[in-house]
């Protein structure tokens, strides 16, 4: 009994620590699917702030492709294209072109009249971008700046060239909180957000949204700019990923009850278990097994033969079907239980004529097979079998009954003789038959 209750014991912490296990378990996969949720959420803001980005970048391509067909471009052209180009969904502050790099034309003029005739090479921080872009002959984007009449901005610089030669430079200011609101940064509710990056040059960090994001345990991804990285990240509002649901305490609380349920039970289950078990294994051996000789029988017998067959193995194998010779008269002689005790000698000699590796079985009445695994050649099989045959021949003692039996034996040798278990015990079947014909107490190979 106390075997049983240290199994118990054992068993209800096993449950117990189990169940724990798959509620942490459960946890994680949540905590993962929150994060990968997140996840997706900053993959398509990222999305839709480059594609802001991007939609204003398309006036100062269009711009460009208008002054290299149009080099003198008037006022009034300028303002009714770029009005045109300027979505009312676009973060772009204003548009300035600067024919030989002086600002000439703005749009919208107010308030920003103040830059008309303002020379970029006037001012060694924005002409060193200007330079860039122009050396580069594409588009570059430069900031965030910060701007002096407040506010932060993107500026991408767009050079202009005709027959190779600079005609001037495009500059179009993308509002940095606009470029938010219409990326819908601004409109994240269910999660805190931040976006930073460093500038360049100094140690001055420019960065919106929850700078508390960054002390918890956030999901981030990263923008690529022309002029660096953004970092975009999400925390959860609440307690953060970890927050228990009410799916991890009814996985707790019913888990446990569960446990203290097969507790109350597993006396018996172990009693049972036990009883089953004895009584699977006698129903496996009685359909295993010949109940009289104890050797395996002909189901056992199959299936050893298929295993063999279909194993894939080159090695060659004997089968040799024994069968007694005047069985049936010792049966109505002496009755069918000398008859059993002969089976029971039968086999008990077979087995002393062979090795631990071969295998034997009663498939019938007085019908006996021997599989010979791995043997050297033809003669070792013959010899077997006269050698099985003269000892089947020695008299048997049963009841003070001096009893002189013999067997006629078949063979059949694996592949010649057949590729399948039931080719190969037919045609020893009928190399038996064939001994038989011949007179009993001999042998015969199926191809002799």
């Amino acid at each position: 009994m106390k075997r049983y209750l240290f199994v118990i014991l054992v068993s209800f912490c096993v449950l117990v620590t189990g169940v724990i296990w798959f509620a942490e378990n459960q946890h994680s996969q949540v905590i993962e699917s929150r994060k990968r949720v997140a996840t997706e959420r900053l993959g398509r803001l990222r999305a839709a702030l480059e594609g802001q980005i991007n939609s204003s970048l398309t006036t100062a391509r269009a711009l460009q492709a208008e002054i290299k067909l149009s080099p003198d471009i008037s006022a009034e052209r300028y303002r009714l294209l770029v009005q045109e180009l300027i979505d009312n969904d676009l973060p772009v502050r204003h548009v300035a072109l600067a024919p030989d790099l002086i600002i000439e034309f703005l749009y919208p003029l107010v308030p920003n009249q103040d830059a008309l005739g303002f020379d970029y090479r006037a001012s060694p921080e924005q002409f060193k971008s200007v330079q860039e872009a122009i050396q580069r002959k594409s588009i570059i984007i430069d900031g965030p700046v910060k701007l002096v009449q407040g506010g932060w901005a993107l500026i991408a610089r767009a050079p202009v060239f005709i027959d190779n030669s600079l005609w001037g430079v495009i500059a179009v200011v993308i509002d940095i909180e606009q470029l938010m609101i219409s990326s819908g940064l601004t409109s994240v509710d269910d999660y805190l957000f931040a976006l930073k990056k460093n500038i360049k040059d100094s140690e001055e960090l420019f960065q919106r949204g929850d700078p508390s994001v960054w002390q918890k345990d956030y999901v981030a991804i990263e923008i690529d700019v022309s002029s660096g990285q953004w970092i975009l990240a999400l925390a959860p509002k609440d307690n953060g990923w970890a927050k228990r649901d009410n799916i991890y305490w009814i996985i707790i609380i019913a888990g446990w009850t569960l446990s203290f349920l097969m507790i109350a039970f597993m006396y018996n289950l172990v009693a049972t278990q036990s009883r089953l078990r004895t009584a699977l294994t006698t129903i496996d051996r009685q359909a295993n097994f010949d109940s009289i000789t104890d050797l395996p029988n002909r189901r056992a017998f199959v299936d050893y033969l298929n295993q063999l067959t279909q194993s894939g193995n080159d090695q060659h194998f004997a089968i040799l079907f024994i069968d007694l010779d005047h069985f049936k008269e010792v049966n109505d002689s002496l009755g069918h239980d000398a008859g059993d005790e002969l089976l029971v000698s039968v086999a008990e000699r077979l087995r002393s004529q062979l090795r631990g590796s071969d295998f034997i079985a009663r498939i019938g009445g007085d019908e006996f097979v021997v599989v010979i695994n791995r043997f050297k050649s033809h003669e070792v099989i013959n010899d077997l079998a006269t050698q099985i045959n003269r000892h089947l021949s020695e008299p048997f003692t049963l009841r003070q009954n001096q009893i002189q039996t013999t067997c006629s034996i078949g063979i059949a040798l694996y592949p010649d003789d057949g590729m399948k278990a039931a080719e190969l015990l037919k045609n020893a079947d009928l190399a038996m038959y064939a001994a038989k014909t011949a007179g009993r107490r001999t042998h015969y190979f199926f191809n002799d």
